[in-house]
């Protein structure tokens, strides 16, 4: 082997700096210092940051080069692109042109990046006139990269002059083009550059879907990947990441399940991208047992991994289990970080444990040196203000750091605002309230404040602040829900006049009002007979579930009297609402076991007689009339024990069925549906008596459950006070059609599992979560021993 041969072998071997350095030195000893190749080789490993090259001793030799060429000077513009060197890219370009170089299809693309990462519009504008007085505006690589860069300056009227102008289009100027109005939010010059591709291929396709899903045109995304599945071309990774959000954002858990399939069927690897993305959308649409089964079969989890699942089990009020994640988190050795204290400040405050946020917070900033921003402050502020520390939160916000901006500040002040809602703290939430209309102008204030107001019935105060957001020019952003059937998502906006089947709609809403004014008006005409199951009838139940709807009704009344601004009649429904709802609670303490105070003083001033009464009766030794008191003494503390222990029963009460749970009776077979509880037997003796209450296994002292019997099953009984241990759980999701006249106001329908989801109003009379699940005694241990 000669010696040039060898130096070209050896420079080929090079595995680090050190050792191509003593080769350059031999092939400059062998004339090879100003050869071509062995210059373009020696460049190509100094730009290489795999080799560990050095970009200051490939510069070094370029400058030393008494003829470079254009691919000498290509490489190392290349190099400092890569390198993030931006401005010795253009040095180079610069001096290329000094030495009366020309620039080819190769330099330009890597200048024009560089001017695009450095913002640079005035330099890029200078080098597009570079291209066009060397003719290569006619090149592809130029000419997608003269577009690529104008698409990031948000110039897509020079994009499109620039794509106008190629002779010719590959699928990359499409995608460029597509990518660039998705940028700017122009979905719909997007959606026309994507139908007048003559070839879509897999790059074109993804842009679009993902650029619906970053618009915010979710339903559309989901079409256009409806429509890509009728091709032959099978989705990668990217697409099943961007249509996954979609369904997150919709809800549409039908969807994202047969994506989640899809997914399978082609054998696609569950990288932690795609991982997290079905983890976000499994815990975004309620199946947070599925998200962990995603997450427990993941491989490999990085930080946002493990923030996506915190998160998920945070926004479901899950605290305990989102801090025990956290836990493993750390002792996995993953380095938490700012995004992470934001899930587990947040599983804090919506759990109701704000000495663990606190301590959380000083852990971020003591263990891991984390900087509180802008969002952890909130996140304290929210959970002060939704455990009634009020003043508290507010001392935080006047601490806020001078780095937060005016968007910021205003959520900030929005979440004490809502606390001062929640607690009716008056004064603060109009002290909050001012500081928001400073901040911004924007409806929300006005519309939480005339909630406050409506709660506080100051209808006063109500009116005027309506007057002033019509004064201003502000309506209020309508309310919008989706909702899947079929695979299919429809959306609805409150008020909205457009949608196709508005007149259906409203058909349905008039028939669900009738019908509740027939129940009303007949409440008392219910056949209750002929079951062997009437033994569980109860009136009381039925009367208390249509009490329920009356105070519905009224309460819808008077928030349609105040959205008319027919104050007046609104304070009437008021007061009529006040009413019924002071008698309700007087119902519901006399069914708990708690007297009022009068009948508590009136109790304890007769046992105070009657014990003197006694001591009398002893000191006259007449002790048949002291035996009498002494009965009477007792029967009287017996009934205080007694309330005393139902009061305790239920503020300590566990249920093993939640509301709107599909459930079957063990005796008598029938379907139902819990939409009450009690943690005790609440009814009279006598219908203890009738329904042989005595022969229970766990008798009256175990919680009885309000069920609507399923018509088909027994069409003579519409609700039962049925005890515990007579109702058994399906083994296998009930999906079976369930009809009863009381479901529709009741429930806003079904979940994915079959059972029914309780209306806000039914969750707050029982003081029930908004995602529940079955109480399981582990949770609790576990949670201790956290």
């Amino acid at each position: 082997m000669s010696t040039t041969s060898r130096c070209l072998w050896l420079l080929e071997k090079c595995k680090n700096m050190k050792q191509l350095k003593q080769v350059h030195g031999q092939s400059i000893t062998c004339g090879l210092g100003q050869n071509h190749y062995t210059l373009s080789r020696l460049l190509a490993f100094c730009s290489d940051p795999n080799h560990h090259g050095s970009l200051s001793h490939g510069l070094t030799i370029l400058h030393h080069s008494q003829h470079p060429s254009n691919c000498l000077y290509n490489t190392m513009i290349k190099a400092c692109l890569l390198r993030d060197e931006l401005p010795k890219s253009i040095q180079l370009y610069k001096q290329m042109l000094e030495n009366n170089m020309y620039p080819d299809n190769y330099t330009l693309p890597y200048v024009l990046k560089a001017c695009a990462y450095m913002e640079s519009v005035r330099l890029g504008e200078v080098i597009h006139g570079h291209c066009s007085k060397l003719g290569l505006l006619f090149d592809r690589f130029v000419g997608n990269t003269l577009m690529m860069m104008y698409c990031l300056f948000g110039k897509m009227g020079d994009a499109r002059y620039v794509f106008d102008e190629m002779p010719r289009h590959c699928v990359v100027s499409w995608t460029v083009l597509i990518s660039g109005f998705i940028k700017i939010g122009d979905v719909e010059d997007a959606r026309l550059a994507f139908d007048a591709a003559p070839v879509k291929d897999r790059g074109i396709w993804g842009a679009m879907i993902s650029g619906y899903v970053q618009n915010n045109c979710f339903k559309e995304s989901l079409e256009m990947f409806r429509l890509m599945q009728s091709t032959n071309i099978q989705p990668d990774e990217a697409m099943f990441v961007s249509i996954l959000g979609a369904c997150a954002h919709l809800g549409a858990l039908e969807i994202g399940v047969w994506v989640h399939k899809l997914v399978d069927e082609i054998k696609l690897k569950c990288g932690m991208r795609l991982g997290t993305a079905l983890m976000d959308m499994y815990c975004k649409c309620g199946k947070l047992d599925v998200a962990e089964k995603v997450f427990h079969e993941m491989s490999e989890r990085d930080t946002i991994c493990w923030n996506v699942m915190i998160s998920g089990l945070a926004i479901h009020g899950e605290g305990l289990r989102a801090l025990r994640l956290f836990s493993e988190m750390e002792m996995s050795q993953v380095q938490p970080d700012d995004v992470t204290f934001i899930a587990v400040l947040t599983a804090c405050s919506y759990s109701g444990m704000e000495h663990e946020g606190l301590r959380l917070l000083y852990k971020m900033c003591d263990k891991y040196n984390i900087n509180p921003k802008t969002e952890h402050y909130i996140c304290i502020i929210d959970l002060l203000g939704r455990a009634g520390l009020i003043r508290e939160a507010k001392d935080i916000i006047q601490r806020l750091p001078n780095s937060c901006s005016l968007k910021e500040a205003a959520v900030a002040w929005r979440a004490l605002l809502s606390a001062c809602q929640s607690h009716k703290q008056i004064e603060l939430a109009q002290f909050a309230a001012n500081r928001l209309m400073e901040l911004e102008n924007d409806s929300g204030v006005y519309v939480l404040m005339s909630n406050l107001y409506s709660s506080t019935d100051d209808l006063d105060s109500l009116q005027q602040t309506r007057k002033l957001m019509k004064t201003r020019g502000l309506d209020k952003v309508p309310g919008c829900s989706s909702i899947e059937i079929n695979g299919v998502v429809d959306e609805f906006v409150a008020g909205e006049k457009m949608n196709h089947k508005i007149e259906d709609i409203h058909l349905l809403d008039l028939g669900f009002f009738r019908r509740l004014e027939k129940m009303l008006v007949k409440e008392n005409q219910w056949n209750f007979h002929g079951s062997d199951a009437s033994s569980e009838r109860s009136e009381s139940a039925n009367e208390d579930i249509l009490i329920f709807f009356y105070q519905l009704d009224l309460a819808t009344r008077v928030q349609y009297a105040l959205n008319l601004e027919e104050y007046d009649i609104a304070k009437q429904l008021r007061n009529k609402l006040n009413e019924v709802e002071v008698e309700v609670m007087k119902q519901l303490e006399t069914k708990r076991g708690l007297a009022s105070k009068s009948e508590a003083q009136d109790k304890g001033i007769s046992l105070l007689r009657l014990r003197a009464d006694l001591q009398n009766a002893i000191e006259n030794e007449n002790y048949s009339l002291a035996a009498e008191i002494r009965d009477q003494i007792s029967k009287l503390e017996a009934d205080s024990l007694a309330a005393s222990v139902k009061a305790q029963a239920f503020e300590k009460a566990q249920f093993e069925f939640r509301l709107g749970q599909k459930v079957r009776h063990k005796k008598f077979g029938y379907r139902a549906v819990v939409c009450g509880m009690d943690p005790v037997c609440c009814e009279t003796s006598s219908w203890m008596e009738n329904a042989h209450v005595d022969q229970l296994t766990r008798g009256p002292d175990q919680p009885y459950y309000q069920v609507l019997v399923d018509l088909h099953e027994d069409p003579n009984l519409l609700v039962a006070y049925v005890p515990e241990e007579n109702l058994l759980a399906p083994e296998e999701p009930d999906k079976a059609r369930f009809d009863h006249p009381y479901a529709s106001f009741l429930f806003y329908g079904m979940d994915a599992a079959g059972d029914f989801i309780p209306v806000k109003q039914l969750r707050e009379k029982y003081n029930r979560p908004r995602h529940e699940v079955p109480y399981d005694p582990q949770d609790e241990r576990s949670g201790d021993d956290a």
